[in-house]
């Protein structure tokens, strides 16, 4: 796939396709990838000491894709997803969250990758998702975001939001979209 070149906005990089397009993908349209901070070419990372930054394309790839056997090597065998509301509760390891994608999946749920921006040990991403309640509650797409924690190149932590300001506040980032 061809890529133009980095465009800088402030201390954000954001990578597109030829001409700024999204392209199809098995879930929708891909995503923009945005890395903080960090030097960038062709949508690889460097000097990123968490991997937060190195993850963000392949979170990408792997949830355009449902590729579940990608988002496996993506997560800590220990990795937990929940409601930011909830630190306890929700799925507790590897297996248990797999699952609930899979099970999503399989129940007619979809999602397009809207962002994915790495921030320190985390990465942000923008989820539009159809075939939910809330889905249709809102002409068919809702907005979700995940704070996603990053640890030694893994996932270890995910934390679902349903305002994309208080997830980006939750990591540091700024509450607009650069």
């Amino acid at each position: 796939m061809s890529r133009q070149p980095m465009r800088q906005l402030g201390r954000v990089h954001r990578v597109e396709n030829r001409a700024g397009k999204r392209r199809p993908t098995q879930l929708g349209y891909s995503a923009h990838v945005a890395v903080r901070g960090r030097s960038t070419t062709e949508g690889q990372v460097t000097e990123d000491r968490s991997g937060a930054g190195d993850l963000a394309g392949r979170v990408t790839r792997a949830l355009e894709h449902a590729d579940f056997e990608a988002m496996r090597d993506l997560l800590d065998p220990d990795a937990r997803w929940g409601h930011h509301d909830d630190p306890d509760g929700g799925c507790r390891n590897r297996d248990e969250v797999l699952a609930w994608y899979g099970e999503r999946s399989r129940s007619g749920v979809s999602a397009r990758v809207t962002e994915v921006v790495a921030h320190g040990d985390y990465l942000l991403v923008g989820l539009a998702v159809t075939g939910t309640w809330a889905a249709l509650e809102a002409d068919g797409e809702a907005r979700r975001w995940q704070v996603m924690s990053v640890d030694n190149g893994k996932i270890v932590d995910i934390r679902g939001f349903d305002d994309r300001a208080e997830a980006a506040a939750r990591i540091g980032l700024p509450t607009e979209p650069a």
